[in-house]
Formats: C-alpha cells, sequence, structure tokens
C-alpha cells in the first residue's frame, strides 16, 4: 500500500471521545519514544485491552515509525 497522503498536504483531525476506533481508522498520535512527535498511523490490530497496533501506509519499514517498532499503544484523549 503506498502513502495515502501526500508530503505537504494538510489534514485536520478531531479529538473523539466515546467514539469507537476500529482498524482501518487513520489517527494523529504522539509517538511513544519521541517527546514532541507526532505519527498519523492507520489502526490493523485492535488487542482485547484496547491498544492500537498502528501501522504507516508506506510498504518499507525504513520509510516508517509505526507499531513495528514500537508496540501496540492505548487510546488517550
Amino acid at each position: 500500500m503506498f502513502p495515502t497522503f501526500r508530503s505537504g498536504e494538510s489534514r485536520i483531525f478531531q479529538i473523539v471521545q466515546n467514539m469507537e476506533l476500529k482498524i482501518g481508522d487513520i489517527v494523529l498520535a504522539k509517538h511513544p519514544f519521541k517527546k514532541n512527535i507526532k505519527i498519523v498511523k492507520r489502526i490493523t490490530k485492535v488487542n482485547k485491552s484496547g491498544s492500537f497496533f498502528l501501522e504507516g501506509d508506506h510498504p518499507s519499514l525504513n520509510e516508517s515509525s509505526d507499531s513495528r517498532s514500537f508496540g501496540y499503544v492505548k487510546k488517550k484523549i
């Protein structure tokens, strides 16, 4: 799968509460290891505890920092 968004494109994200996120949704998340960095990723798995596996649409792991390198992330608002 190729990147959904092109470099330089703008997107508006809204904070959602009480909305069930599901596989296929695109989310804006805080990078778990890089302070003040936000990432745009697609939810590809949801585990039993409600944490999300986030992956970039770029097929190369070298081009995308995602759950393949940092694991599941929890939903926080």
